[in-house]
């Protein structure tokens, strides 16, 4: 009788004797069991933005004015107030203030760079997140960052192309950043 009481109660006793942990779930606050507030110390020492723009720009949308900027790691433009702009109506180009031309593809925000000979060329920023790596005793420690790598398209005749480096060089795409 006594075995069968210890062996019912013994995972209460193994689990009374575990320490509490915080685990952090992707977009999850992490919180600091001691003093009960965030921890948000993790988000300062990230390295870049997932944004393609440092500031919002001013735009005309519907006859509205409105500040936006491009969020290449989820690929929408970002509005300062009011619901962001995920699609927009098909080939109508969103012009920024800082004369920069945005435009829709297939649910895909571009910048226009060119339009030479029938084509568009487009650039598509996108950002990709880099977490902390701890060091191994062969490498130091590194904070978490984002990375924007630029991919370039031609667009013709409702046909998008990835182009080749040496296509992008040929046409000095890179210089018109």
């Amino acid at each position: 009788m006594r075995s069968v009481i210890t062996f019912l109660l013994f995972p209460f006793l193994i689990h009374s004797q575990q320490t509490q942990q915080v685990r952090n779930y992707g977009d999850v606050e992490q919180i600091n069991i001691e003093t009960k507030k965030r921890d948000n110390s993790w988000t300062l020492n990230i390295i870049g933005s997932k944004f393609y723009h440092d500031e919002f720009i001013p735009t005309m949308v519907n006859g509205k004015e409105i500040k936006v900027k491009y969020n290449a790691l989820d690929d929408f433009m970002r509005s300062q107030v009011g619901p962001n702009l995920f699609a927009f109506p098909k080939n109508e180009i969103l012009l920024l203030d800082n004369k920069e031309s945005w435009i829709t593809y297939s649910n895909s925000w571009f910048r226009i760079l060119d339009k030479r000979n029938d084509f568009i060329y487009l650039l598509k920023p996108i950002a990709k997140f880099y977490p902390s790596k701890k060091s191994d005793g062969f490498s130091e420690n590194t904070n978490p960052e984002f990375k924007i790598k630029n991919e370039f398209y031609s667009l013709k005749d409702d046909n998008i192309i990835l182009l080749k480096k040496k296509e992008i060089k040929k046409l000095r795409l890179k210089k018109m950043l």
